[in-house]
């Protein structure tokens, strides 16, 4: 047999074998610079790989890795280098598996050099592939983004939510403790039948994970196997160097004249319950130490704290631009819907309605500390450094949060993107707070005002050194909203965030008064001073209306509303501070009614709360409801029509000990009036310095 009959035969032999190898998941390409970028692909079994790079799809010149053999013990996950690339320039790409080029795999641009302005786009985004979630696997968001041909794309964790080994019985059973799950994991991420395939063919990534990627919800420092984490990211995903690889992912890269800072927030963070204190009413108030931490937690591990590296590569920066991309939001401002939350625990509103189901007032309230508002004391190290070494044009990006806003500076310190919904059922967090009177985002997202809660992700173009346009666009192309920033912008370090209890009084009696809480939150580095508050209308009064606020304190003012005549009254409330954005106007309402309350002034305090019996009972027009408080508490009384309907209800936010009566006139909310028929009327009280609720109900007859 002639020797080239012999390598026939040969091949004859082995071409089964060769044919049986293929691609699987991949090419993934990241760590792209000027000069080099990063591979990962997966193999169906094993075989030895390269990349083949080329400035023409024929390949005619080309370039290629060192070759990889894909391994079992690696699920057959390879990581493949090539250097020597030219910067800027456009780069074909396909995979040779034992010799023998695959199609065409994709294409990418290199890198400018670093420091040179250019003008370029990216992408961003966070939380899809959520298998649990009716409104995540579909990925319609991903085209579209590669049809915007980004320069690369940024993924700021909740990259697929494995998060579901852990049950009642076996709590800790979590994803990532072993280690062939987040294998899996990847697999999943890299999944070819998912739209995001698109995106990669076209465009580089970066990633970090956050808490569902990284273990389970809300995950910290306290959860176990960090490490396998941490290896299934350095295994299986084509990343830069990390700045401490032992204790996590935080790292830097740069692309013209803008840097790129991804942090790690949850294996150096501290769990998010220590920010609060459990009261001897069984209640929550938020009270963090200056020890309770977000990046650097356990100073005890090897190599630079995350804190300390972030602040040194800031004051080391040359780029007009600094990109810090978390994978929770930063906007410290975000705490005033923490707080207001917080005051509802125990009442009628608790628990609070939301996409996910019912969720208390506590829980909400963890849930939204799982963000840098959470953390003040980080913050405020941040802002303070960043301020005090004259740092410009700090830019942070986020998600996690499930839905999409932009703010220019005014509440988040630094301007602020967060996109943190690219395949999932929308949060409708931002519109729950602006329902609530309270304005985290200027100039704002996704709200009831434009009414979109679908997917999304964030664009970002950067012109040279002049400016940044920052964006959100939904999975049809439409465009949520939009602010772009001039070069020059400095971080302020006085910032005062505000939110009332309620904004309508609605009816009060004649004579009579009624009050919410008015807090004022102190979200920089430096004291907030209140100068004066004050109302346009002699109706509503408020009190005290000077003080002082400590970076990270909360105080205080109480709104009063006492009704001189009949009608509808309304007022500004005006709050000056010496915040750049001062002053501040909050507008509220209230109704004077006739007298419906009355309390009966008697010498002795009641022993017990009481609800008594309506007078006159049965009723033709009007009864009185009596009822008695042995402590100063916040009081609601429904009335229920037989199918168990409430037709009336009043609220009392803070009444004193005593013996009262209220004047039902037989009207429902609209003004009116019911069937004749049997009513019930309940008492609830949540006294103010005692733990527990009281409830009580009775019955009545209405004879029209």
């Amino acid at each position: 047999m002639t020797d080239k009959l012999k390598i026939i035969f040969i091949f004859l032999l082995l071409s089964p074998l060769f044919a049986q190898v293929q691609v699987t998941h991949g090419p993934i390409v990241g760590a792209v610079t000027s000069q080099s970028a990063r591979f990962v692909v997966r193999t169906g079994t094993t075989a030895e790989v390269m990349m083949e790079l080329s400035t023409d799809s024929l390949f005619t010149h080309s370039i290629s890795s060192l070759p990889v053999t894909s391994e079992a013990v690696r699920d057959f996950f390879v990581q493949l280098d090539v250097q020597g690339l030219q910067e800027d320039t456009r780069y074909y790409y396909r995979v040779v598996l034992n010799g023998v080029p695959q199609p065409l795999a994709g294409s990418f641009f290199t890198f400018p050099l670093e420091g040179t302005p250019s003008t370029f786009t990216f992408a961003f985004g966070a939380c899809q592939q959520a298998a649990q979630d009716p409104n995540s696997m579909i990925g319609r968001v991903f085209p579209l983004i590669a049809r915007d041909r980004p320069r690369f794309f940024l993924q700021l964790g909740d990259w697929t939510y494995p998060d579901t080994t852990d049950t009642q019985s076996q709590p800790t059973n979590y994803f990532n403790t072993v280690f062939s799950r987040i294998q899996e994991n990847y697999r999943s991420k890299y999944d070819p039948g998912y739209p995001m395939s698109e995106l990669f063919r076209v465009a580089p990534i970066d990633y970090v994970y956050d808490d569902h990627d990284y273990s389970n919800n809300d995950s910290d420092m306290s959860f176990p196997a960090r490490e396998n984490s941490i290896r299934g990211y350095l295994e299986m995903f084509p990343h830069y160097p990390l700045a401490n690889p032992d204790h996590g992912l935080w790292h830097k890269f740069t692309f013209a004249n803008a840097d790129f800072f991804f942090l790690d927030t949850r294996t150096q963070r501290h769990p998010n319950a220590l920010a609060f204190k459990k009261l001897t009413d069984g209640k929550l108030k938020f009270k963090p130490g200056p020890e309770h931490l977000i990046l650097q937690a356990d100073p005890s591990i090897s190599g630079e704290l995350q804190m300390d590296w972030l602040i040194r590569e800031l004051q080391n920066s040359t780029a007009t631009w600094k990109f810090i991309c978390t994978s929770v939001p930063f906007n410290p401002a975000s705490r005033a819907l923490l707080e207001f939350i917080l005051l509802f625990q125990g009442t009628e509103f608790d628990p609070f309605p939301t996409p996910f189901g019912p969720i208390s007032a506590a829980g909400l309230a963890l849930g939204i500390s799982d963000s840098w508002n959470g953390f003040p004391a980080s913050a405020q190290r941040l802002v303070r450094a960043v301020h005090d070494a004259n740092i410009e044009n700090v830019i942070v990006l986020s998600g996690d949060s499930h839905t999409a806003a932009i703010d220019d500076g005014s509440n988040a310190l630094f301007p602020e993107v967060m996109a943190g919904g690219l395949d999932r059922t929308n949060s409708r967090l931002v519109a729950f707070a602006e329902l609530l009177g309270i304005k985290l985002w200027n100039p704002g997202g996704q709200s009831f005002k434009n009414n979109n809660f679908n997917s999304h992700y964030g664009r970002i173009t950067v012109f040279g050194e002049d400016s940044v346009r920052m964006e959100i666009i939904d999975e049809f192309g439409q465009l949520i909203t939009r602010y772009t920033l001039k070069a020059g912008h400095r971080v302020s370090t006085v910032a005062l965030t505000h939110v009332a209890e309620g904004r309508d009084f609605r009816g009060v009696g004649v004579g009579s008064s009624a009050s919410f809480a008015l807090l004022l939150i102190n979200t920089g580095v430096d004291t907030v001073w209140v100068t004066d508050i004050k109302s346009s209308a002699s109706q509503f009064s408020v009190s005290p209306t000077s003080f002082t606020i400590p970076p990270g304190e909360r105080r205080d003012a109480t709104i009063t509303f006492q009704p001189d005549s009949l009608g509808v009254f309304h007022a500004t409330i005006t709050i000056e501070s010496n915040d750049p954005q001062s002053p501040f106007h909050l507008e509220i309402q209230g109704r004077g009614i006739q007298p419906t309350l009355v309390e009966d002034h008697t010498d002795t305090t009641p022993e017990k709360f009481t609800l008594e019996q309506n007078f006159p009972n049965p009723f033709n027009a009007t009864t009185r409801i009596f009822y008695k408080l042995a402590k100063d508490a916040r009081v609601t009384l429904r009335i229920y029509n037989i199918r168990g309907q409430v037709v009336k209800k009043f609220i009392f936010a803070k009444q004193k000990a005593g013996r009262y009566f209220v004047n039902w006139d037989g009207r429902d909310y609209a003004g009116r009036q019911v069937a004749s028929g049997v009513y019930f009327y309940q008492l609830l009280v949540k006294p103010n310095t005692a733990p527990g609720t009281f409830a009580q109900t009775k019955k009545m007859l209405l004879i029209r």
